[in-house]
């Protein structure tokens, strides 16, 4: 192939020998770009999309993206690099895709689609492995950007499945993505060992419609409860007996600790009986006074900002046990109710237009059990709703 496709014209030569002009600019090399049009038709299209970035997508590993084949085993082996890129022009149908690891990414503005029948979540990020208190180990640190995410709900049987599910997914950061017809919510977090595991999630300037409930949804899976047991707990597998199994459940995770708290240790729940619970543990306890607790019980620390919350089965944006956050400047509209908190602690709502939504604008409810304190409501919201605009459920 000729190379290059531009060449350099010497100073007055000219352009065209045939019009007699003269330039000091370049000229088109055409058998550079006939050779070069041709190269591009020999190439496959993975090689031009792919190469152009340096990074290898679904397409790669047998994808085809185009929204009808399964290209579960595609995506699976593309997420497996270390970062899921998806290229723009493509969707990927798959099963549920799951991101175990911390400073995980997923962009280029391609998109995922949920298989047919799946009847579960499109994507998760999960980081309940990170129970640290330092970084990197105090949180998963993922980064979904510009990406499209639909949960193709028309195909699915009755669920809550979420397009975008962030478990325990601390320092997490969702921006620019288009998030729409999921069978449950737009985007879930999920608080599934309490305290500090998912908080700090920023979800800014989405699009984020047509979801069979929430369009986001934050709450906390457990309740608080704090009890007591007079043993020592040793190492490896162990069966516990709690003074109360409240709460406690196969699957949750439980903070187990010394009585005067110096000494924590997260450890899944494996088995139940009607008075104790199973676990494997790495460290030991010593006792009297072992306290095992299910959770703090709140999901805190999160901005959210700049959405697109509109035609959701249930609320635009819903917080339960929601602390220390800002929800601000998102357009929430037409929504079964526009933005709905419960028990919601040292939380600031302001410049939210709440528009044409078929229930509340804004609903505050406190919970029977949890007491919420300084909820500020900025006068910048804007609650134009078809039944009552704003309510508060304490005040009746």
């Amino acid at each position: 192939m000729a190379n290059p496709v531009l060449l350099p014209q010497q100073k007055n030569a000219p352009l065209n020998p045939d019009n007699g002009l003269f330039t000091d600019f370049w000229y088109l090399n055409l058998q550079g770009i006939a050779d070069a049009i041709t190269a591009l038709q020999n190439a496959t299209v993975t090689t031009v999309i792919n190469n152009s970035f340096g990074l290898k997508s679904p397409l790669d590993f047998g994808g085809i993206g185009n929204g009808i084949s399964d290209d579960s085993a595609a995506v699976a082996a593309a997420a497996a690099q270390g970062y899921l890129y998806l290229p723009p022009g493509f969707t990927f149908l798959t099963t549920t895709v799951t991101i175990t690891a911390s400073d995980y990414s997923i962009f280029g503005g391609g998109g995922l689609k949920l298989i047919a029948g799946a009847g579960t979540d499109l994507l998760v990020f999960d980081g309940s492995a990170f129970t640290g208190t330092l970084y990197p180990g105090n949180g998963q640190y993922g980064h979904i950007t510009n990406v499209v995410l639909n949960g193709n709900a028309a195909n699915q049987p009755v669920n809550l499945g979420g397009c975008v599910v962030l478990k325990n997914s601390a320092y997490t950061t969702v921006n620019d993505n288009l998030i729409y017809a999921a069978s449950g919510d737009g985007i879930r977090l999920e608080n599934a060992n309490g305290c500090f595991q998912a908080d700090e999630v920023n979800i800014i300037n989405n699009r984020i419609f047509s979801n069979g409930r929430h369009g986001i949804y934050a709450h906390s899976t457990c309740l608080p409860i704090s009890t007591t047991i007079a043993a020592n707990v040793a190492t490896g597998a162990q069966t516990v007996t709690p003074a109360s199994m409240a709460n406690i459940t196969v699957g949750a995770t439980v903070i187990v600790a010394n009585s005067d708290t110096t000494h924590l240790e997260y450890v899944p729940v494996t088995a139940i009986t009607a008075t104790t619970f199973s676990a494997t543990f790495v460290t030991t306890k010593t006792g009297p006074g072992i306290t095992v607790i299910s959770t703090f019980g709140h999901v805190g620390d999160h901005v959210i900002i700049g959405n697109h919350c509109n035609y959701n089965g249930r609320s635009g944006i819903r917080g339960i046990y929601l602390t220390s956050s800002t929800i601000g400047l998102n357009n929430v509209l037409t929504n079964a109710t526009g933005i709905e908190l419960v028990a919601a602690d040292r939380c600031t709502l302001i410049g939210n237009p709440c528009r044409n939504n078929k229930g509340s604008g804004v609903i505050i409810d406190q919970h029977a059990a949890v007491t919420y304190t300084d909820l500020v409501i900025g006068a910048a919201n804007t609650m134009t709703s078809a039944a009552h605009p704003f309510q508060d459920d304490d005040a009746g």
